[in-house]
């Protein structure tokens, strides 16, 4: 049975372009400055079997590749600092868990828990604790 063009445009796995809404992303993560400076790191992320990435400087197990990013020796970082966010639209968000000292997407102070939009077509300079990142997203098949 063929589908109506409304049919796709409202078809869960489909932009109203027609393109696929993406399901998941490898986001690798570059240490710019801070205790981890030169370190590369990478999360998965799958809104059908793991939609949020967690970082922080705890050790538990949320916070570890590939679910998350664990960086116990960053001082300034919050035992449990935000959340990329992985949504069935498509989008990608980043939530600041009322972290101590805050974060900033590129210049800009994220609000404590209300979702940042994350534009993931280019590089994102993410700044927690005492440390600066760079993340990109790559789409998987």
């Amino acid at each position: 049975m063929a589908t109506t063009s409304s049919e796709e445009e409202t078809s869960p796995s489909k932009k109203k372009d027609g393109n696929a809404i993406p399901r998941a992303f490898t986001i690798f993560v570059r240490a710019v400055s801070g205790p981890y400076r030169g370190r590369k790191f990478s999360m998965d992320i799958d809104v059908k079997r793991q939609s949020s990435c967690f970082i922080g400087r705890s050790t538990g197990r949320k916070f570890r590749p590939p679910r998350g990013l664990s960086m116990p020796k960053d001082s300034e970082l919050s035992t449990s600092h935000g959340e990329v966010k992985l949504e069935t639209t498509g989008k990608v968000f980043f939530i600041d868990s009322e972290s101590t000292n805050g974060t900033r997407i590129d210049d800009v102070e994220l609000e404590p828990k209300k979702p940042y939009e994350l534009t993931i077509s280019k590089p994102i300079k993410v700044e927690v604790g005492a440390g600066e990142y760079e993340f990109i997203f790559e789409q998987k098949a």
